[in-house]
């Protein structure tokens, strides 16, 4: 098998050599194409300003998401650690014109933006 260039996942352990240097044993060698996953065309991006980002706010905007289950994922950004984050699936949602305004309504105008591929 032809190694070069290409990217895998080792699942394996590491062991003291002959020599005293540490060795890695890969008892798998897997293709990480098999763990990815596609995403839907369409994905909401929310994003969670300075001010609004405190465990209290973040618990009521996961609440509000689970009351819509859906297949559209779910982007957060965060501005406080200027992260964004993927929302696992059994949070994604069912975007529409009433879960919009109650999330505009929370988060702001310019934070609630739908993205279509």
């Amino acid at each position: 098998m032809e190694l070069d260039g290409k990217i895998f996942l080792f699942d394996g352990h590491s062991n003291v050599g002959q020599r005293g240097d540490l060795e890695f044993i890969a008892d798998r060698l897997s293709d990480p194409k098999q763990y990815t996953v596609q995403l839907p065309s369409e994905k909401l991006y929310l994003r969670v300003t300075k001010s609004l980002d405190t465990p209290d706010n973040l618990e009521k905007l996961y609440r509000l998401i689970e009351h819509y289950p859906g297949k559209m994922p779910v982007i957060i950004y965060r501005e406080k650690k200027k992260q964004a984050l993927l929302l696992k699936s059994n949070r994604w949602i069912s975007f529409n014109n009433n879960v919009q305004s109650q999330l505009k309504d929370f988060l702001g105008e310019k934070s609630v933006f739908l993205k279509k591929d």
